[in-house]
């Protein structure tokens, strides 16, 4: 497990969307998600420490965690697979000690920045997030962008296509077609390109 920060959060002109600019503590490595407007107002809320004036889904959580003898043992990005990012958040207790909670990696980011915790990604998700150009997803919202790669225009194109496609596909099977939408006019811009 790598620790990680949030170091900022852009808008991206070309998929219409915001990233997540993640930085590797004590190294140069970092890489960024793209993830939908929502998410990244909450994320944005909680990177600038702006309390609003009525409570957050976020902020419940931690209120109901703070008012019990659960607390927040460490956030994780812990897996990667089918082109889907999984975090979690591990909870520990007196009763029951330490407990896996399935979540959105935006949602385990918010709630790390509000604690103050850092977020540890697994080492197994670097390497996919190296071995890959583009990775989507489509449960998520989210598209991150580690690093070019070598394969001639032609190629890539076409396999960026293909994981546009099967993101569309499974995000119109879940009927999430907000999501499906950005995906079809993230295709129609490489097609068009």
């Amino acid at each position: 497990m790598k620790r990680f920060s949030v170091n900022k959060i852009s808008y991206c002109q070309s998929s219409k969307g915001y990233t997540i600019h993640l930085q590797e503590i004590g190294s140069a490595n970092n890489f960024s998600i793209l993830i939908g407007n929502s998410e990244a107002q909450s994320v944005a809320l909680a990177l600038e420490g702006v309390q609003t004036p009525r409570p957050t889904t976020h902020d419940i959580i931690i209120d109901i965690l703070d008012s019990s003898d659960i607390k927040i043992n460490r956030i994780e990005i812990n897996n990667f697979e089918n082109d889907v990012f999984f975090a979690r958040i591990l909870i520990k207790s007196y009763n029951f000690g330490i407990k896996s909670i399935d979540c959105k990696p935006s949602d385990a980011i918010s709630i790390a920045l509000k604690c103050n915790h850092p977020i540890f990604i697994n080492d197994e998700v670097i390497y996919s997030i190296k071995k890959s150009q583009v990775m989507i997803d489509s449960d998520f919202n989210a598209i991150s962008e580690y690093y070019k790669d070598t394969k001639s225009d032609t190629l890539q194109k076409k396999s960026n296509i293909n994981r546009l496609t099967r993101a569309l596909d499974n995000a119109v099977s879940k009927e999430n077609y907000e999501v499906a939408a950005k995906i079809r006019d993230k295709i129609k811009l490489i097609k068009d390109a």
